[in-house]
């Protein structure tokens, strides 16, 4: 049995905190596919600050209101994706955004956004840099063996949303320190993005709990025929005597 070997999520918020709002850490550190502990975790705020000189980023910034990861291997394997299917995973989608309204669901994988391939988030993030809010845009989709296209129109990135400016972390002098400490928007986009952590621990828990039991009902009928099996030629030994 193959077993997905965890790292708390503490690191992912340590991350975040640090301002790394666009990729949020793997959730394994494991690198080896052989091994089937590849499960690269990066979720994607897919919103990229479209830097203008008025200093309007929060009005200015293209925004779909989803969340994204990578296409892995494990996750293909998991989720009867196709090798052919180049994309980007979806693992959450903003209620009442635009992706939402255009109808796009966790577990689409996003293949274009305005006619440019998303084969990662890296990519996608750099599709929807290019988009102005309020332009109505093409976004192609792979769901459950079908290939959709659905138009949206581009959102702003709601106030807030930006992560704030990392703190200076070395000059904190621990619990008690006020110095440097995340303010309130700060926080409530570290939860916003724990709870988004938490939630896809819990997914993949449920997934390898699926598998585990999945195995055993495999193993008990494999049990079951060689049994049978070893009956059938014990009986066909005693006919022969």
């Amino acid at each position: 049995m193959k077993v997905l070997k965890m790292v708390p999520i503490g690191a992912a918020l340590f991350a975040l905190s640090l301002g790394l709002s666009s990729i949020a850490p793997s959730l394994s550190s494991a690198r080896d596919e052989d091994r089937g502990t590849n499960y690269e975790r990066k979720l994607i705020r897919v919103a990229e600050e479209d830097r203008d000189n008025d200093g309007d980023r929060a009005s200015d910034s293209g925004y779909l209101g989803v969340q994204v990861q990578r296409l892995t291997a494990a996750l293909r394997r998991a989720k009867g994706i196709p090798e052919a299917t180049e994309g980007t995973l979806v693992s959450n989608v903003e209620d009442g955004s635009p992706a939402d309204e255009a109808g796009i669901k966790r577990g689409d994988v996003i293949l274009e956004v305005n006619r440019e391939a998303t084969p990662n988030p890296k990519d996608l993030v750099q599709a929807v840099s290019g988009l102005r809010p309020g332009r109505k845009t093409s976004v192609r989709i792979w769901r459950d063996g079908v290939t959709r296209t659905v138009t949206l129109t581009v959102g702003s990135r709601p106030a807030g949303s930006d992560m704030p400016p990392p703190p200076q972390m070395p000059n904190w002098g621990g619990p008690g320190d006020s110095r440097d400490m995340p303010d309130n928007g700060r926080m409530q986009i570290l939860r916003r993005n724990r709870d988004d952590l938490e939630r896809q621990v819990r997914d993949l828990q449920d997934q390898l709990t699926r598998l585990r039991n999945e195995d055993l009902v495999r193993l008990e009928r494999e049990i079951r025929e060689l049994r049978a099996q070893l009956q059938q030629q014990m009986d066909r030994k005693d006919r022969d005597r």
